[in-house]
């Protein structure tokens, strides 16, 4: 990632940390600040299949004695696992909102409505377990009996029968939702169930960016089985096009599994650059590192992680701005690094300083995500789910007896002691 030595990237990052003295935005969460932050209010899974909602909802982010907590809780408790899986017939989740606070904040990957129809007309499908139908609470042996759960005649004319996963709507039909009796409606969507888990995510893209300067997070990492907390930043107006093109900040991203789980549990924390020209050119890998804690995990005791940023280069520390964990130095273009030079691509930072994407405004977010099926938890024999299965958040949900035990009150928050940006 870097030309400089070990010694070189530390005395930079300090000589940073004594230049970067005013403060100029903070959050000691002393009171819930809603002028500061605005919630994510979607179903969209952060583009990463993700299996939770994020909701401003005080049962998923609060304040409590100068602590922040965003923390998961099971939406079949909110609206009844019968609504959940549409067992009681179809139950639409409506995101849409009627306030400028209250409204849904994106509709990518369907986040602001969807309608249950898991029970009605699909089944799990697993070679090793064969079929469970959560519809009539059957086993099935053969994945074409899926079909006649449905409708005997008109149902199957809209599924596909597959040996791996059960029976799904067919790939012209995605967007629309069979009902037995009914046929196919015109809203929802046969494969992206409603969400079975509710979170927060966080973020000042409303109300505070900055470009340049000092951030530190002070914070601990939740606990329970595929849970994902994250400490991020994503630029204000993305001035080098969409996603990877115009940056990402990862400051810390983590697992509430178990230490030794085969990707890295809460002993572990990766932290990374994004950018490319487009998605897939997306080398970051060349801009990342995991790092094990110092003592005990993520979780055992709070934390401060931080980033200094300039001109010359963009670096992540972990408690002390001398223990660099990642850290970039732009003494070449993101071209260069990402070996484009010879490509057939247009350079979206064409013109720019070495240090574009990364010299524009940023906004902060912190959120506490829940599976998905992007590979950051790649197959494992303990994942209740597949990354390739249409029905993965189904599937999550249907194994919860493998994870839920793992979920233990507020141990499954993450906390937030404070947020400070010096420039």
């Amino acid at each position: 990632v870097s030309t400089q030595s070990t010694w070189e990237r530390v005395e930079y990052a300090k000589k940073l940390a004594t230049k970067f003295t005013k403060v100029v935005w903070q959050d000691d969460f002393n009171e819930f600040d809603l002028t500061k932050w605005k919630h994510e209010i979607t179903m969209g899974g952060d583009a990463n299949g993700a299996f939770e909602m994020y909701i401003n909802n005080r049962s998923n982010s609060y304040v409590r004695d100068g602590k922040l907590y965003i923390k998961p809780t099971l939406v079949a408790d909110r609206i009844t696992e019968a609504a959940l899986e549409g067992t009681d017939g179809t139950f639409t989740m409506d995101m849409s909102g009627f306030t400028p606070a209250g409204s849904c904040t994106s509709d990518g990957n369907y986040g602001c409505r969807r309608t249950s129809s898991w029970g009605s007309c699909w089944m799990e499908w697993d070679v090793d377990y064969k079929g469970y139908d959560m519809g009539s609470n059957a086993n099935i042996t053969d994945p074409a009996a899926c079909c006649s759960l449905c409708n005997k005649t008109e149902g199957c004319n809209y599924w596909v029968v597959s040996e791996n996963w059960g029976c799904y709507l067919k790939s012209s039909n995605l967007g629309r939702t069979y009902v037995p009796g009914v046929g196919l409606s015109s809203g929802g969507r046969g494969d992206l169930q409603i969400s079975p888990v509710q979170s927060a995510s966080l973020r000042t893209a409303e109300t505070f960016n900055f470009k340049y300067g000092r951030l530190e997070i002070r914070a601990k990492m939740p606990v329970g089985d595929w849970l994902w907390p994250a400490l991020w930043l994503l630029p204000t107006t993305e001035s080098y096009g969409q996603w990877p093109a115009s940056g990402e900040i990862d400051l810390i991203e983590s697992r509430g599994n178990n230490p030794g789980y085969s990707m890295g549990g809460r002993d572990k924390m990766g932290a990374t650059f994004h950018w490319g020209p487009f998605f897939p050119e997306w080398p970051w890998y060349l801009t990342h590192n995991q790092v094990s804690a110092p003592w005990g995990d993520f979780a055992s005791d709070f934390h401060n992680l931080g980033m200094l940023w300039d001109e010359n280069s963009l670096s992540v520390y972990l408690d002390d701005p001398g223990n660099v964990v990642l850290a970039c130095w732009f003494d070449q273009s993101f071209w260069t690094r990402g070996g484009w030079e010879n490509s057939p691509y247009d350079n979206p930072w064409a013109g720019r300083n070495n240090s574009a994407p990364f010299d524009q405004s940023f906004y902060i977010i912190m959120n506490n995500a829940i599976g998905g099926t992007n590979g950051y938890f790649s197959e494992d024999p303990s994942k209740p789910w597949s990354n390739g299965n249409p029905h993965a958040a189904a599937q999550f949900w249907n194994n919860r007896f493998m994870w839920l035990p793992t979920w233990q009150g507020e141990a499954t928050a993450m906390v937030v002691d404070y947020v400070r940006v010096w420039q």
